[in-house]
């Protein structure tokens, strides 16, 4: 019931009486019940934000910041207001009062909360001021030197934060170097605390980073020369050790990739594949950014010695095989640029399969693989890429395997804007011929294979794609019951996304009375591969025409999804469309996980999570519908009329963290194609929801 304005204006009057001492802890006790009843009570402080309490805000702050305690209770309340009024507040004054807070206090190892807030709001407020403060550079720095000891982690990770923001303009690399940025950084990678965290080790890598390859750059090119994206950048590198791979024609016939065969991976039972933990974790990105700096600065010179070493050789001449250029950089290290989707553009860069020979056994081979755009992977969280080996095949029946050793991802060049995948591998055979891949592939043979299985089921292409190929569709049970579409791969390098549709057909078609009772209760609708040129042509995102199909469900910009359109308009017409679901893989997050419309998809994401444990129910995502979505497959769903619409996102690397820190096996993908199709029949028997007012 306190009149907040009041108490404000009575801080401003000097609350307290004479003594200097007792007024400043009145003003604070005063300002952290006003901070109290703004969190408490968030109609607090919308009536603060609407009756001038800004002002009284910053006018407190000027008047009391050089008292900590105050500071810290005006900052705390700039930053409630901030979210929403980032210009009202810089202009406010709040910039000027967290700028001199950081400047009072920002070395001060016990006031790492209010140096923490100061430079959130500072930072907040950067793009609203005429110009950037020249002592920002310095003072980060500065306060991180103090803080790392000691922390707290938020001030750690706010101060990187700035640093990394910083750093993000090439002018001031010169100064940031100076300054130690690069030595701080290591320093928060290395403590035993900061180390574990993912956030703080990707901040201070960039942090790390950045000006690095800016100052690198600059000396290569100059300042005024543009940096071709696509173009290799190793100094001291003679020309002759580039291998640049052939262009794939476009409809790439499939030439000994390993076929796709879960017996394959357990054939030989080795048991769970665990992750890297946070330690081995910091450890490794430690060492590569500074093998990385070495190398980048001309501190570590090149060797090569082709008469001690014979060189790899690289190819991805097959099908889903994808190689840019190839750089030795060492005897047994190498730099790989991965492709983009489209030529020229550094856009959708991700997917990587390729194959190795002339390798020497038990020798360890390192490789960089560049030109990486997206700012955090899996593989900076302790996960690795996968390996198939043709003599372990043929000597023990293990397959493709998950493999590398000091496994880091990290800013590599082009001003930290383009990141790094770093990793060992020693190769078990001489002479052997390897396979690398990001993620166990499943190619569009492997698919007609798979349908071979099962001859008799239903199929008609729903349309054909650019590249000529069928796009399959298969139907099983009642046509008079509910509707039912699953469809995959819309994103060729998203390969678990089959590994789940394999676990649907494998079980729908089985002949199981669990699958039986699926078929008597729904009508089935299958797309497992919606994509098969890009799957073919190892592509990470798009089709031949460079569309990401799953942001145009709704206009005819490509023939793969105005064919599945079409397809799903049929099956609304032909019965009661219970239920879309769209399968996709994630680079990013760990576990299964849906992505719904709102909370329209609930009783589904409930079914699936009492049916497999993989499900992070917990983590899913609901989205609510915005302009942008409307080419999302499940959105334009939705919009047909399926009751239930929800992408299933499987990650390529990692079950959820609350199972363990270790890979998805296929066996889970597959387990979990199965268990979709017993939620859906849960779905199917339960008693019909009310229907919905006014659809999506």
């Amino acid at each position: 019931e306190l009149d907040i304005i009041h108490l404000m204006r009575s801080v401003l009057k000097g609350m307290g009486g004479k003594d200097l001492a007792r007024r400043w802890q009145t003003a604070t006790n005063a300002l952290h019940a006003v901070r109290l009843s703004c969190v408490t009570k968030p109609e607090v402080l919308e009536r603060l934000r609407g009756a001038g309490g800004l002002t009284l805000v910053v006018d407190a702050w000027k008047a009391g910041g050089h008292v900590a305690d105050v500071a810290h209770e005006c900052c705390g309340l700039a930053l409630m207001m901030a979210p929403c009024h980032v210009r009202a507040v810089a202009v406010a004054g709040a910039a000027d009062c967290s700028l001199s807070t950081w400047q009072r206090f920002g070395q001060d190892s016990g006031r790492g909360l209010l140096t923490q807030c100061a430079a959130e709001i500072t930072l907040l407020c950067l793009p609203h001021l005429p110009d950037r403060p020249t002592v920002l550079p310095k003072l980060a720095a500065e306060s991180l030197r103090a803080l790392t000891s000691v922390g707290p982690m938020g001030a750690v990770g706010a101060l990187l934060k700035a640093l990394s923001r910083l750093a993000s303009d090439t002018k001031l690399a010169p100064e940031l170097t100076s300054l130690g940025v690069a030595e701080l950084s290591l320093a928060v990678i290395e403590d035993e605390r900061w180390g574990q965290e993912l956030v703080l080790r990707r901040l201070a890598a960039e942090a790390y980073a950045k000006p690095i390859s800016a100052l690198a750059e600059l000396r290569q090119h100059g300042p005024s020369s543009p940096v071709a994206p696509q173009t290799p950048r190793n100094p001291g590198i003679p020309a002759r050790q580039l291998q640049v791979p052939s262009a794939q024609p476009p409809l790439a016939l499939p030439q000994e990739l390993p076929e796709a065969a879960i017996t394959a991976q357990a054939a030989v039972a080795t048991g769970t594949e665990p992750t890297f933990d946070a330690v081995a974790c910091a450890s490794a990105l430690r060492r590569r950014l500074e093998a990385w700096r070495a190398r980048i600065t001309g501190k570590e010179a090149a060797f090569l010695n082709e008469g001690d070493v014979e060189p790899l050789r690289f190819d991805a001449d097959f099908e889903s095989g994808s190689l840019g250029p190839v750089i030795r950089l060492g005897p047994r290290e190498y730099e790989i640029r991965l492709l983009s989707d489209t030529a020229g553009q550094a856009t959708y860069v991700q997917w990587f399969c390729f194959r190795l020979r002339g390798m020497t056994a038990g020798e360890p081979y390192t490789f960089h693989l560049s030109n990486l755009l997206k700012p955090g992977s899996l593989f900076e969280e302790g996960c690795q890429p996968v390996l198939f080996s043709k003599l372990r095949k043929e000597s023990t029946g293990l397959g493709w395997a998950r493999q590398g050793a000091d496994v880091a991802y990290y800013p590599y060049n082009d001003a930290g804007k383009r990141h790094c995948v770093s990793f060992d591998v020693s190769f078990p055979f001489d002479g052997d011929e390897v396979f690398l891949a990001h993620a166990v592939p499943y190619t569009h043979s492997d698919l007609l294979a798979d349908l071979a299985r099962w001859p008799d089921v239903p199929r008609r292409p729903i349309t054909r794609s650019l590249g000529g190929r069928d796009i399959l569709s298969l139907s099983a049970g009642a046509d008079d019951a509910p509707r039912v579409v699953v469809v995959a791969r819309a994103h060729p390098g998203e390969t678990h996304a089959s590994w789940v549709m394999r676990g649907v057909l494998e079980f729908l078609l089985g002949g199981s009375e669990d699958a039986q009772a699926c078929q008597q209760a729904m009508h089935w609708l299958l797309v497992p591969m919606l994509n098969p040129d890009g799957v073919a042509t190892g592509r990470t995102r798009t089709n031949l025409d460079g569309v990401d199909l799953n942001r145009h469900h709704h206009d005819d910009l490509a023939p793969e999804t105005r064919g599945l359109r079409a397809t799903l308009e049929d099956e609304v017409r032909l019965g009661q469309p219970l239920a879309f679901v769209d399968i996709h893989s994630h680079s990013r997050r760990r576990g299964i996980f849906a992505i719904a419309n709102g909370s329209d998809a609930d009783p589904l994401v409930e079914r699936l999570a009492a049916r497999t444990r993989l499900l992070d129910a917990a983590g899913t995502n609901r989205n609510e519908v915005r302009a942008q979505d409307e080419g999302v497959g499940r959105v334009a769903a939705a919009r047909l009329g399926f009751r239930y619409s929800v992408t299933l996102e499987s990650s390529l690397c990692a079950r959820h963290s609350s199972l363990g820190e270790q890979h998805l096996s296929l066996e889970d993908l597959v387990s979990c194609g199965a268990a979709l199709c017993m939620a859906l029949l849960d779905l199917a028997r339960a008693p019909p929801p009310p229907a919905p007012e006014g659809g999506l």
